[in-house]
C-alpha cells in the first residue's frame, strides 16, 4: 500500500503521530483508508464527503490535512 499510496501513508502516519484520540487503528479504520486512497484524489480530495460512511479518524484526517496544506 505504501508504495502505491506513499503520499497518502506518509501524511497519514505524520497525523496519526500528532493526534491524541486514537491509540491503535482497527481494522475497519484501515479498510477505510485504502478505500480512500482509492477512491479519492490526493492532495485536492475535492471527492471527499464527510457526511459518507468514512471513519471519523479520516474526517479528522482530512480536516488536518487540508488545513496543513492550506
Amino acid at each position: 500500500m505504501g508504495s502505491t499510496f506513499r503520499p497518502q501513508v506518509d501524511y497519514f502516519v505524520d497525523y496519526l503521530k500528532i493526534q491524541n484520540d486514537y491509540k491503535v487503528i482497527d481494522m475497519n479504520q484501515w479498510m477505510g483508508f485504502y478505500r480512500f486512497c482509492n477512491e479519492i484524489s490526493f492532495p485536492e480530495m475535492a471527492e471527499y464527503n464527510p457526511g459518507l460512511s468514512w471513519p471519523l479518524v479520516l474526517n479528522n484526517f482530512v480536516e488536518w490535512i487540508r488545513e496543513k496544506l492550506a
